[in-house]
């Protein structure tokens, strides 16, 4: 084990002060500065507090009622995408609906119905082509 000798305690002694003496004086410069700020800041933020803690409450509701609004969008675009779907247009692009899709699923469902022992009559009478 080295001997630890007076020099090597001097010099230990001062790197220390020469690295931890500006660190100190920040950390009070710091703490001064925040207690100043803050002595400042707190009559300010009693005397505006009515016009800043609505500010508040409307940032966050305007918040929330955004994030609501997309997914209510999100919502009713999926919607209108699975009925597209369900009632025959083709998911490549925006078509219309057959005459005979339509005709062939109420025929479905009459029949359908007809197995389970109900009667089903049509009330969609199509105009004739011309």
């Amino acid at each position: 084990m080295a001997e630890i000798t007076g020099t090597t305690v001097l010099y230990a002694t001062v790197a220390s002060v020469i690295v931890g003496g500006p660190l100190l004086g920040m950390m009070g410069f710091v703490l001064l500065a925040t207690t100043t700020l803050l002595l400042i800041a707190a009559p300010l933020m009693l005397l505006f507090s009515p016009i800043i803690v609505p500010a508040a409450f409307l940032l966050a509701a305007s918040m929330v009622s955004f994030g609501v609004a997309v997914i209510m969008g999100f919502a009713g675009l999926s919607t209108l995408t699975w009925a597209f779907r369900s009632v025959g247009i083709l998911p490549g692009g925006i078509g219309w609906v057959s005459r005979e899709k339509v005709e062939g699923g109420g025929m479905d469902f009459g029949e359908y119905l007809k197995k389970k022992g109900g009667a089903y009559e049509p009330r969609i009478s199509w105009p004739e082509r011309s």
